[in-house]
């Protein structure tokens, strides 16, 4: 009734206000708007019977009203409006005319494909990870990449280098110069796969670099607030419609959230980019 009233069309908005009064008779500013709308299009008859009808209701409110004599806005209960909400969230109907509303139903979300994948992937992954605590975990070697048995090398040896490299660049043994030249060569393709890998996953998911070279708290955030300022910058648009003004608004949060962005994607992305392969 009120939308009606702020675009002049008063007798939309009395049919509104009459339905609020009889959806809830002890609504005052039901009767006080509709004599406002009455008092617009000169039914000044119709206009004093809704102010006396809405000071039956509450004296003291309408007189407080009478002084401002402007229509009165009507503050939703908040068991009500989060009841709406799921209404335009669920229906399609809703959603063309208001617009989209996130809406969670456990339901749907249990059977959801997504859902059962991601509870099977974390059940099998910690099945799997009993099985293989049985037997032990393999090592790599932080040097050349290789796999190794961590029963087969003494306690007193190195647990992140394997075998090879122990004796090639912790013990410096006599090893023959082809060993050691292919060894290099095994360590300067490892590495720089390594780097080459870091710098593009870092490219299109900044903080996956320091994910995997182990700082996995960092990374994670890092990911997180970087998708969280794409999200809001690419969906900010998809809100419910609302006045005007709110454009402008919406485009301000648009460019923080993409600069918000573009700062996580420099602060976790070119200190990969500044890493060089380990001789």
């Amino acid at each position: 009734g009120n939308l009606h009233f702020f675009h002049n069309d008063f007798q939309a908005a009395i049919s509104q206000y009459d339905k609020a009064s009889q959806l809830d008779p002890d609504m005052t500013i039901a009767h006080f708007n509709h004599s406002l709308a009455s008092g617009e299009i000169y039914k000044y008859e119709e206009q004093g019977r809704e102010l006396e009808e809405a000071k039956k209701k509450d004296r003291a409110l309408v007189d407080r009203l009478i002084a401002a004599k402007k229509v009165v806005m009507y503050d939703l209960p908040l068991g009500d409006a989060y009841k709406i909400t799921d209404t335009v969230a669920k229906r399609q109907t809703a959603k063309e005319l208001f617009g989209n509303y996130a809406v969670f139903d456990a339901t749907s979300t249990i059977v959801n494909t997504v859902t059962i994948g991601a509870l099977l992937s974390l059940l099998g992954g910690i099945v799997l990870w009993l099985q293989r605590k049985k037997n032990g975990f393999a090592g790599t070697c932080m040097k050349c990449g290789r796999t190794f048995c961590y029963r087969c090398k003494s306690a007193r040896e190195s647990s992140v280098y394997c075998t090879q490299c122990i004796h090639i660049y912790l013990k410096r043994d006599g090893v023959s110069l082809d060993t050691k030249r292919a060894k290099l060569e095994e360590v300067q393709d490892y590495q720089g796969s390594r780097v080459r890998l870091k710098k593009l996953l870092s490219t299109f998911f900044p903080g996956s670099g320091q994910a995997y070279d182990g700082a996995t708290a960092r990374g994670v955030i890092a990911l997180v607030l970087f998708f969280l300022f794409i999200s809001v910058a690419i969906l900010i648009g998809r809100l419910a419609p609302v006045a005007n003004p709110a454009t402008t608004m919406k485009t301000v949060i648009r460019i923080i959230a993409a600069v918000l962005a573009f700062i996580v994607w420099l602060g976790f992305t070119i200190p990969i980019y500044r890493q060089r392969p380990l001789a």
